[in-house]
């Protein structure tokens, strides 16, 4: 059988990108603007991206073993995710 993606890690991703919005929230003036500007791409478009990604593969093996249903949840929200993801790459490249 083939490896399993664990809800765990998008929780842990989640729980990571919350900490990186709340350094960003209190320390914004004080980070350097390289360490700034990487961690606000991470939060805008890698986290999502990471996400949308993982949610593919959930979906994949829900659809694999005959869970349609939760297979199209997941699939809706890779799909959301990823649309994040690249809104928020779009709107980079345009800066």
């Amino acid at each position: 059988m083939g490896m399993s993606i664990s809800p765990a890690l998008i929780t842990t991703i989640i729980a990571v990108a919350i900490g990186l919005v709340i350094v960003l929230v209190a320390f914004s003036s004080r980070l350097p603007k390289k360490v700034r500007r990487a961690v606000e791409m991470f939060v805008s478009i890698g986290y999502p991206a990471a996400v949308g990604a993982l949610l593919v593969g959930m979906g994949l093996e829900r659809y694999q073993s005959g869970e349609t249903d939760a297979a199209a949840g997941f699939g809706v929200g890779a799909f959301l995710m990823l649309l994040l993801a690249a809104r928020a790459f779009m709107r980079r490249s345009k800066a």
